[in-house]
């Protein structure tokens, strides 16, 4: 039993206590922060109600029963507490970026190496499925050597004011692109030689900012004359020739376009993953452009990012095993670097050579464990039976949605093209002519649909309904009972369940995007009991043609 503390409860520390709460063989035993209200949020967590309480690190390290803690704080805090666990005889998982400024990073390093304590750096890309399986294709020859690769990361800002700060969070290319910098790296499988970088301000910036970020549970909602850039190219050169570009906005709006990998090898072949959820690969000696088979969703389970579950699964097996995490201090170090020069390219508007962040003490110490930093990718988890990507009642609930919309639309139209015929028809407030016209309007296909007499044998026995909110259209409620279906205006009552769909969502089914893959990113959500439509799938499925019975 490994016995684990959390130092930090915001978004990332919570992640952490939700994910190491389901490893076996594992326990949260103690939890830290300075934030009664973000305790009182990891009490209510699985794991987090058992787990001693402290609000200095410090009491933790020296009073808590834990062999290794996890090291969730803003980026300035984090050597400072990391050597403090070192001191403490603890093993340590650190979350990326090691430190704001590539000193501080090599003084940990150093410090950490004259220890036998197992140091972990949180570069979850290192442990998602969708990048193990790209990173195995590239040692497996399949692009032949990449010589060029692409990052566009268009998004919204960040989620705490202590990121707006440089001097905290070493600036937004250092805390948000070392995840993609490390990519680069990763599959160029060179050294970075030179970069050139140019950035600003363009909106993210002033004395009152709005922090508009999806995921944000901070409490103060502006930020004063930050001091990060909100938008930047980025051009890397490495030793072998190959380049790689990347392109950062971070005043994108929700729905934001999201973030693209792209690779090019010198025999023609190449490959681009989407938004963290879909990997396609061709040409060259590949051939035609086809999507590989990932698993999207066992490596983080819902609980976070993709790869969290896996990289707590490593952390543990070396804290027992005691052998070098794949996510190792160098691996971090090789990718910050480059975060660092394109920084400070920026700040002096000229090229900066890698060189001039060379520490001779370090690189004695990467001679030294040449061996053991770069090892080949471990295998991706294996794709699993689409019936069991699921769990049961998510999928029951996504099958609900799809099949009944295709009833609804004659068994013709895609339930994402149904979607937006009902958003069409629904624009408007609650209560209005329009929205009443259009009630009546969808009972009149529900009643072509009652019609069959299959249907009403097969659902004479449910008694269901949904709610179902699409983006600028007033809310409605499908309903089935003794056998027949039904729509209702809002404000019919409250169903036990309601499926919400984004703006960003809306679009993304249209053009073709799994559903799964959209609730994992929040852009559809359910909200209530989604058991209420247990074996409701499967009497829809007896009424549906060949593209209804397919599994959304």
């Amino acid at each position: 039993m490994v016995k684990i503390g959390i130092i930090g409860l915001g978004e990332i520390g919570l992640v952490h206590l939700r994910g190491f709460n389901v490893q076996r063989d594992c326990r949260v035993t103690a939890v830290c922060d300075i934030s009664e209200r973000m305790i009182e949020r990891a009490r209510k967590l699985p794991g987090g109600a058992g787990a001693r309480v402290f609000r200095d690190y410090r009491e933790l390290l020296g009073e808590a029963d834990v062999d290794a803690v996890v090291v969730g704080l803003p980026v300035h805090l984090h050597t400072g507490v990391a050597s403090a666990a070192l001191d403490a005889g603890k093993d340590v998982f650190v979350e990326k970026p090691i430190a704001p400024t590539m000193d501080d990073c090599d003084d940990f390093i150093l410090k950490a190496f004259r220890t036998d304590r197992v140091v972990q750096v949180g570069l979850v890309y290192r442990y998602s499925n969708l990048y193990r399986t790209m990173g195995r294709m590239v040692e497996d020859g399949k692009f032949g050597n990449v010589m060029m690769m692409y990052c566009k990361e268009y998004r919204d800002n960040f989620p705490e004011p202590w990121f707006f700060d440089r001097k905290l969070s070493g600036g937004a290319i250092m805390d948000k692109n070392c995840h993609h910098f490390d990519l680069f790296n990763w599959y160029i499988r060179s050294r970075p030689v030179r970069v050139y970088a140019m950035g600003g301000q363009h909106v993210v910036k002033g004395e009152r900012v709005p922090i508009r970020c999806s995921y944000s549970i901070s409490s103060e909602g502006f930020v004063s004359n930050p001091s990060i850039v909100d938008h930047a190219f980025v051009l890397v050169e490495y030793e072998n020739g190959a380049k790689g570009n990347l392109g950062l906005c971070m005043y994108e709006i929700e729905p934001v376009e999201g973030l693209e990998i792209g690779l090019m090898g010198d025999n023609g072949a190449h490959a681009l993953a989407k938004r963290d959820i879909s990997l396609i690969a061709g040409g060259g000696p590949l051939g035609d452009i086809s999507e590989m088979p990932v698993d999207y969703y066992t490596d983080g389970r819902d609980i976070g990012h993709i790869g969290c579950i896996v990289e707590q699964a490593e952390f543990l097996e070396c804290v027992r095993t005691r052998r070098m995490p794949y996510s190792n201090l160098f691996i971090a170090r090789d990718c910050m670097v480059v975060c660092a020069a394109a920084e400070l390219s920026i700040e002096r508007k000229r090229e900066v050579l890698i060189s001039e962040f060379d520490n001779p003490e370090v690189e004695k110490v990467r001679r030294r464990l040449a061996d053991r930093l770069y090892s080949p990718t471990p295998p991706p988890l294996p794709p699993p039976d689409e019936k069991k990507k699921l769990p049961a009642p998510l999928e029951n609930a996504y099958s609900f949605l799809d099949l009944l919309l295709r009833l609804l639309f004659q068994k013709t139209t895609p339930a994402s093209a149904g979607l937006m015929f009902v958003r069409f028809m629904m624009r408007g407030t609650p209560g209005s002519p329009r929205v009443e016209r259009s009630v009546r309007a969808l009972n009149a296909l529900a009643g072509l649909v009652n019609l069959d007499p299959k249907f009403r044998r097969t659902a004479a026995n449910i008694a269901t309904r949904l709610s179902l909110k699409l983006p600028g259209a007033a809310p409605l409620t499908l309903e089935i009972s003794r056998g027949r279906l039904s729509v209702h205006p809002p404000g019919a009552g409250e169903p036990p369940l309601t499926i919400r769909i984004t703006e960003r969502g809306l679009k993304e089914l249209l053009d073709g995007e799994a559903p799964r893959a959209l609730f994992f990113r929040k852009l559809i959500t359910f909200d209530g009991d989604t058991s209420s439509i247990k074996g409701f799938t499967e009497t829809l499925s007896e009424l549906a043609d060949a593209g209804g019975k397919k599994k959304m």
